[in-house]
């Protein structure tokens, strides 16, 4: 396959899975307009970017990211400077553990290499919608069609080496967030075109319950959800997990929301999708591009994004709004 139509075609695959980010808004319109969700452990620092299709991680002195050609994995220091290709692409979904990186490939299939690239693994041959590892499991959604107007939704985990293969229920997740004993997951209820569901159960699949209706995208931080409201057009709010009591952060139309050091960061649909970011509290709103992002990882001391010029390109961004540089 020729490199131009390659790239067009990583491009079109790549902004078929921002769809699901968008939750919020008539994901009949998102394919151009909105984010990405896919899985994600907010809480470990290491996985920050699984959220937004492992576009970046940091771990260990090193920024292992997805670029913007064709979806292969690099690592290379923050500087820029050591940079390697540790695996062909498209690889999605990518998670760090132990001493082991976690994607799906272009056929959905789970795949691990270690963290210099070395010892690819195959662990599962199924085509993957979704994919999730925390604490020596991997856990993954699938659709599967009975015919064109028939499909089952399964949840699965396994152990890191691809054995122990468990059903865990019919729910077909869109986000995973770690919270102690909880793995609490996003889903869309069938038939409704926009607007998620968070529910939240055991790691061992027990213990199902909804927690909150209509979202667009969450994340986990120090006792809270954090999330897009879809009741109040996507506006970011807050919720205890202990207490349930409910505040609003931030009044701007969100997507593609991401965490890190203190800051909440987020698209604003109010401005054309430009990427923001605000304190906890709500306090501090800044501005960090002007241009309509569909992705955001923070990795290090910057943030990934995936950014449309001619083609969707992954951009470096500094955590200040400097420095924006295209990745090759």
């Amino acid at each position: 396959m020729n490199r131009p139509l390659f790239r067009k075609l990583f491009c079109m695959i790549a902004c078929l899975v921002l769809i699901v980010q968008s939750g919020c808004f008539d994901s009949r319109n998102s394919i151009e307009e909105h984010g990405y969700i896919e899985n994600q452990s907010i809480n470990d620092g290491v996985n920050n970017g699984v959220y937004n299709r492992g576009l970046a991680s940091f771990y260990n002195g090193w920024i292992y990211y997805i670029n913007s050609y064709n979806g292969e994995l690099f690592r290379m220091r923050e500087d820029g400077s050591e940079k390697v290709k540790l695996c062909d692409g498209p690889c999605n979904g990518v998670c760090l553990e132990g001493d082991w990186i976690y994607f799906t490939d272009w056929k959905g299939r789970i795949v691990k290499v270690k963290l210099d690239g070395s010892n690819k693994t195959v662990l599962d041959e199924e085509s993957w919608d979704s994919m999730y590892v925390s604490n020596g499991w991997v856990y993954c959604g699938i659709k599967i069609y009975k015919d064109i107007f028939n499909q089952n939704y399964c949840l699965y985990r396994m152990r890191t080496d691809g054995s122990s293969k468990t059903f865990l229920n019919n729910d077909y997740p869109t986000i995973f967030v770690s919270a102690g004993e909880w793995l609490y997951f996003m889903e869309s209820e069938k038939g409704r075109s926009a607007g998620y569901d968070i529910y939240r159960m055991k790691k061992d699949g027990s213990s199902r319950e909804k927690v909150i209706e209509q979202v667009g995208s969450f994340v986990i931080v120090d006792g809270y959800i954090y999330y897009t409201n879809c009741f109040d057009q996507g506006k970011v709010y807050k919720r205890d997990l202990d207490s349930s009591k409910i505040e609003k952060v931030c009044n701007d139309r969100s997507t593609i929301l991401n965490y890190c050091n203190g800051w909440i960061y987020y698209a604003n649909e109010n401005e054309n999708g430009s990427l923001f970011k605000v304190k906890l509290s709500g306090e501090n709103r800044e501005r960090l591009t002007y241009k309509n992002v569909r992705e955001a990882c923070i990795a290090g001391d910057s943030v990934y994004c995936s950014i449309k010029y001619e083609v969707f390109e992954t951009v470096r961004i500094r955590n200040n709004g400097t420095q924006e540089e295209i990745l090759e």
